[in-house]
């Protein structure tokens, strides 16, 4: 996937295919629903646990195939999910029509204001060129006083800074179109992200990074092989060298940022 340095706004630009409805219909068509009861390393509910009761609210923004919404529900929460996939909503409609899904945007939610105890945005703000500020508003909108946002993304790591600084990555073209270009994703500074809560209403209570392997992975090719198969192996032994490898160089070599705020 061809991925760019745009200096200016200290960010990596990827292009592959331009992240439409269609688009993720297609990606998501062969995910089936999982409607086995999540086990107690489930990283969303672990995270969910540690700030919400179980009755909460909780909404999903981006929730595509919705294993993420089941795993809410099963673990008695009052879960909500949204997406603009519609193909996918009525595939896992026609499933578990016992689930609140709702086919729509989150740049304009169909929810009342201050009635969310929870928000999860698990990879979806970085898909969006002109910028994700009023996806942060109209989450602002719905969570009510003290309630949580959480929130993942593509991050733009040390490791990755560290490549930039020596040039390893083509500087963004000054007559880039990221339509003609097929724009995919950003990977974002987390202190960016981070000040844009702040100025939208929210206090920052945990900023980390995680999934070090995939990090590494796809940034330092001479890993590459190696890390290719320790990724998608589901053994034992592959899953304590991920867990180790994660634990050691996820500050300086996370894919992701997870961000914690609280609405004030």
């Amino acid at each position: 996937m061809p991925t760019y340095y745009d200096k200016i706004n200290k960010r990596l630009v990827q292009c592959n295919t331009n992240a439409t409805s269609a688009f993720w219909d297609k990606h998501w068509e062969n995910i089936p629903l999982n409607t086995k009861k999540p086990g107690k390393g489930d990283f969303v509910l672990g995270v969910t646990s540690k700030y919400l009761k179980q009755s909460s609210t909780i909404f999903e923004g981006g929730c595509g195939p919705c294993n993420i919404v089941h795993n809410l529900y099963l673990s008695e929460y009052n879960v909500i999910g949204l997406d603009y996939a519609q193909n996918t909503l009525h595939r896992v409609k026609n499933k578990a029509n016992y689930l609140q899904l709702i086919c729509g945007d989150v740049f304009d939610l169909p929810l009342s204001s201050n009635t969310i105890d929870g928000y999860w945005s698990l990879g979806v703000i970085e898909h969006f060129y002109n910028g994700y500020d009023d996806i942060l508003k109209e989450a602002q909108r719905v969570i009510a006083s003290n309630g949580y946002l959480f929130i993942t993304f593509p991050t733009f790591s040390l490791l990755r800074r560290i490549k930039s600084k020596l040039n390893r990555f083509e500087l963004l073209p000054k007559t880039f179109s990221h339509l003609d270009s097929g724009f995919y994703q950003f990977m974002l500074d987390a202190g960016e992200v981070s000040k844009k809560l702040n100025d939208y209403g929210f206090t920052i209570i945990k900023e980390s990074k995680f999934d070090a392997a995939k990090g590494l992975k796809d940034e330092i090719p001479i890993l590459h092989p190696l890390l290719s198969k320790v990724y998608t192996k589901q053994g034992c032994f592959a899953k304590i060298i991920r867990f180790t490898i994660n634990k050691l160089f996820s500050p300086i070599a996370g894919h992701m940022s997870l961000i914690v705020a609280q609405k004030r």
